[in-house]
Protein backbone atom coordinates (compact mmCIF):
# COMPACT_ATOMS: atom_id res chain seq x y z
CA UNK A 1 0.00 0.00 0.00
CA UNK A 2 3.13 1.86 0.50
CA UNK A 3 3.37 2.15 -3.21
CA UNK A 4 -0.16 3.45 -4.09
CA UNK A 5 -1.55 6.83 -4.14
CA UNK A 6 -2.87 8.06 -1.52
CA UNK A 7 -6.17 9.91 -3.06
CA UNK A 8 -8.28 6.60 -2.97
CA UNK A 9 -7.36 4.76 0.70
CA UNK A 10 -10.60 3.39 0.81
CA UNK A 11 -10.61 1.46 -2.45
CA UNK A 12 -7.27 0.30 -1.87
CA UNK A 13 -8.24 -1.11 1.59
CA UNK A 14 -11.34 -2.62 0.27
CA UNK A 15 -9.59 -4.25 -2.86
CA UNK A 16 -7.08 -5.91 -0.60
CA UNK A 17 -9.51 -6.97 1.47
CA UNK A 18 -11.07 -8.78 -1.49
CA UNK A 19 -8.13 -10.13 -2.51
CA UNK A 20 -7.17 -11.63 0.63
CA UNK A 21 -10.71 -13.03 1.43
CA UNK A 22 -10.26 -14.66 -2.05
CA UNK A 23 -6.92 -16.07 -1.47
CA UNK A 24 -8.57 -17.59 1.44
CA UNK A 25 -11.35 -19.15 -0.16
CA UNK A 26 -14.07 -17.40 1.77
CA UNK A 27 -15.99 -16.48 -2.15
CA UNK A 28 -19.12 -15.26 0.01
CA UNK A 29 -16.92 -12.66 1.41
CA UNK A 30 -15.53 -10.89 -1.37
CA UNK A 31 -18.59 -10.46 -2.84
CA UNK A 32 -19.97 -9.24 0.56
CA UNK A 33 -16.95 -6.41 1.13
CA UNK A 34 -17.85 -5.72 -2.92
CA UNK A 35 -21.21 -5.01 -2.15
CA UNK A 36 -20.43 -2.59 1.06
CA UNK A 37 -17.67 -1.41 -1.22
CA UNK A 38 -20.39 -0.14 -3.85
CA UNK A 39 -22.20 1.88 -0.94
CA UNK A 40 -19.51 4.03 0.32
CA UNK A 41 -17.08 4.67 -2.65
CA UNK A 42 -17.17 3.88 -6.65
CA UNK A 43 -14.92 0.53 -7.54
CA UNK A 44 -11.58 1.78 -9.32
CA UNK A 45 -10.55 -0.30 -12.29
CA UNK A 46 -8.64 -2.66 -10.19
CA UNK A 47 -11.13 -4.06 -7.83
CA UNK A 48 -12.72 -4.55 -10.78
CA UNK A 49 -10.31 -7.04 -12.15
CA UNK A 50 -10.15 -8.42 -8.68
CA UNK A 51 -13.78 -9.18 -8.49
CA UNK A 52 -13.59 -10.03 -12.33
CA UNK A 53 -10.98 -12.73 -10.63
CA UNK A 54 -13.33 -13.67 -7.79
CA UNK A 55 -15.55 -15.08 -10.24
CA UNK A 56 -13.47 -16.46 -12.67
CA UNK A 57 -12.48 -19.03 -9.63
CA UNK A 58 -16.26 -19.29 -8.30
CA UNK A 59 -17.62 -20.22 -11.81
CA UNK A 60 -20.04 -16.95 -11.62
CA UNK A 61 -19.75 -16.27 -15.34
CA UNK A 62 -23.29 -13.99 -15.43
CA UNK A 63 -22.00 -11.72 -12.47
CA UNK A 64 -18.83 -11.59 -14.04
CA UNK A 65 -20.59 -11.00 -17.50
CA UNK A 66 -23.06 -8.32 -15.42
CA UNK A 67 -20.13 -6.21 -14.05
CA UNK A 68 -18.34 -6.47 -17.52
CA UNK A 69 -21.16 -4.97 -18.81
CA UNK A 70 -22.11 -2.45 -16.00
CA UNK A 71 -18.56 -0.74 -16.16
CA UNK A 72 -17.99 0.32 -19.36
CA UNK A 73 -17.85 3.75 -20.09
CA UNK A 74 -19.96 4.28 -16.90
CA UNK A 75 -18.99 7.51 -15.38
CA UNK A 76 -19.89 7.21 -11.84
CA UNK A 77 -19.55 11.12 -10.55
CA UNK A 78 -16.45 12.23 -12.04
CA UNK A 79 -14.96 8.83 -12.39
CA UNK A 80 -14.90 6.87 -15.46
CA UNK A 81 -14.33 3.04 -15.27
CA UNK A 82 -12.13 2.02 -18.28
CA UNK A 83 -11.40 -1.53 -18.96
CA UNK A 84 -8.09 -2.24 -19.58
CA UNK A 85 -6.05 -5.21 -21.00
CA UNK A 86 -6.10 -7.15 -17.46
CA UNK A 87 -9.48 -6.61 -17.44
CA UNK A 88 -10.16 -8.15 -21.43
CA UNK A 89 -7.82 -10.91 -20.29
CA UNK A 90 -9.69 -11.73 -17.35
CA UNK A 91 -13.41 -11.94 -19.04
CA UNK A 92 -11.89 -13.63 -21.54
CA UNK A 93 -11.43 -16.31 -19.15
CA UNK A 94 -14.52 -16.17 -17.28
CA UNK A 95 -16.22 -17.01 -20.21
CA UNK A 96 -14.12 -19.80 -21.28
CA UNK A 97 -14.51 -21.12 -17.89
CA UNK A 98 -17.82 -20.95 -18.57
CA UNK A 99 -17.93 -22.27 -22.04
CA UNK A 100 -19.52 -19.08 -22.95
CA UNK A 101 -17.81 -19.05 -26.52
CA UNK A 102 -19.94 -16.70 -28.31
CA UNK A 103 -19.28 -14.03 -25.67
CA UNK A 104 -15.90 -14.96 -25.96
CA UNK A 105 -15.46 -13.81 -29.40
CA UNK A 106 -17.27 -10.37 -28.59
CA UNK A 107 -14.53 -9.33 -25.64
CA UNK A 108 -12.14 -11.05 -28.04
CA UNK A 109 -12.88 -8.48 -30.65
CA UNK A 110 -13.91 -5.67 -28.12
CA UNK A 111 -10.53 -6.02 -26.55
CA UNK A 112 -8.51 -5.92 -30.62
CA UNK A 113 -10.68 -2.74 -31.21
CA UNK A 114 -9.76 -0.94 -28.00
CA UNK A 115 -6.50 -1.73 -28.63
CA UNK A 116 -5.19 -4.17 -26.49
CA UNK A 117 -3.65 -7.58 -27.62
CA UNK A 118 -4.09 -10.91 -25.71
CA UNK A 119 -0.68 -12.46 -24.12
CA UNK A 120 -0.17 -15.68 -27.07
CA UNK A 121 1.36 -17.30 -24.84
CA UNK A 122 -0.07 -17.12 -21.89
CA UNK A 123 -3.47 -17.48 -23.22
CA UNK A 124 -3.15 -19.87 -26.04
CA UNK A 125 -5.11 -22.65 -24.33
CA UNK A 126 -7.94 -20.28 -24.37
CA UNK A 127 -7.57 -19.93 -28.24
CA UNK A 128 -7.31 -23.43 -29.23
CA UNK A 129 -10.65 -24.08 -26.88
CA UNK A 130 -12.39 -21.86 -28.56
CA UNK A 131 -11.36 -22.68 -31.65
CA UNK A 132 -12.18 -26.17 -30.67
CA UNK A 133 -15.88 -25.37 -29.58
CA UNK A 134 -16.94 -24.85 -33.09
CA UNK A 135 -19.09 -21.96 -32.57
CA UNK A 136 -16.27 -19.21 -32.65
CA UNK A 137 -15.12 -17.39 -35.65
CA UNK A 138 -11.35 -16.90 -34.75
CA UNK A 139 -10.14 -15.88 -38.13
CA UNK A 140 -10.26 -12.31 -36.94
CA UNK A 141 -7.36 -13.50 -35.16
CA UNK A 142 -5.10 -13.43 -38.13
CA UNK A 143 -5.62 -10.02 -38.84
CA UNK A 144 -5.11 -8.76 -35.03
CA UNK A 145 -2.42 -10.86 -34.30
CA UNK A 146 -0.12 -10.25 -36.97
Amino acid sequence: MKRLRYKKPLEVSLTGMIASSMDGGHIDNCISIFEHMKAHCVPNIGTINTMLKVYSRSDLFSEAKELFEDIKGVDHSGTTIIPDGYTYSSMLEVSARALQWEYFEYVYKEMSFSGYQLDQIKHAPLLVEASRSGKVDLSFLVVFCN
